[in-house]
């Protein structure tokens, strides 16, 4: 600071100032020493690369790609940008409903890292975003290819491929995703309706019965298992389970019918 401000118009001062900020997390104050920075020398591409970032970070995306755009005017296009860069370019972009220009800047990002399991597993949720399924579903397996431990991307490909109908090779995926991370109630219970889309009611259950072990505020799960439970007869204790669905979210119709569905057929027509 005594630095900056014994010499308010070193450019070098402003974005070290900015730089150290972002590092201690400070990213407001960030923000602004590195506008300063921006005001004095708009063609600094260190300066606009950290605004850039910091402003993606703090979740004021359409500042972000104000701020991306004119990286990539200064830098001459995305070829001179790191990855990195591009990658949270790519992030801003889908945050502000631009899904298809985000699917370009990934795959920029990949070109430049294309040994880089993150970056396909990030481009295969942009595919999945935008229900590319195919798309996805090869940029997930690079990811895993890439890295074989990666967890989050034996999920996501799990999801994509239960999402084409395909479930007899999604659970292998689910399984694996849920053995890595078995604290994961996302990964369980995606299992579990692998299983449902299987007709494995049996091990569905399981899966479901787990996840809300884990994460007893898990509605999804809650609401699955009830689900599985009706599928599979035991409509009465699914009864419970459907009222806490519907208490903690009231406003969920098929919550509400499948409740209903639930009381009829166990003669509780009044409630």
């Amino acid at each position: 600071h005594r630095d900056l401000h014994s010499f308010p118009t070193r450019r070098s001062s402003d974005l070290s100032l900015g730089a150290v900020l972002m590092r201690l997390g400070k990213l407001a104050q960030a923000i602004s020493e590195l506008e300063k920075a921006i005001a004095l020398n708009p063609g600094d591409v260190a300066a606009q690369t950290n605004l850039a970032l910091a402003c993606e970070e703090t979740g004021a995306n359409r500042k972000a790609v104000a701020a991306f755009e004119k990286l990539e005017a200064a830098s001459s296009g995305s070829s001179a940008i790191p990855s990195y860069v591009l990658a949270a370019y790519a992030r801003s972009l889908a945050a502000t409903g631009q899904e298809t220009a985000a699917v370009a800047k990934m795959k920029a990002a990949i070109a430049e890292s294309p040994q880089n399991p993150e970056l396909h597993d990030a481009l295969g949720t942009l595919d999945a975003q935008l229900r590319s399924w195919p798309s996805a579903v090869k940029e997930f397996q690079d990811a895993i290819r890439l890295n074989p431990q990666f967890a989050g991307a034996h999920l996501h490909l799990g999801v994509a491929l239960l999402m084409q109908q395909d479930a007899r090779e999604a659970i292998p995926e689910l399984m694996q995703a849920s053995q890595m991370a078995p604290d994961n109630v996302v990964a369980i219970t995606e299992l579990g309706k692998a299983y449902v889309a299987n007709n494995e009611d049996d091990k569905a259950i399981a899966e479901f019965q787990r996840a809300i072990k884990l994460n007893s505020a898990s509605n999804e799960s809650r609401y699955q298992l009830a689900l599985a439970l009706q599928r599979s007869g035991r409509v009465a204790d699914a009864v419970p389970l459907l009222r806490k669905v519907v208490a903690a979210e009231p406003k969920d119709s098929d919550a509400v019918a499948s409740l209903g569905l639930a009381l009829l057929l166990t003669q509780n027509a009044k409630d």
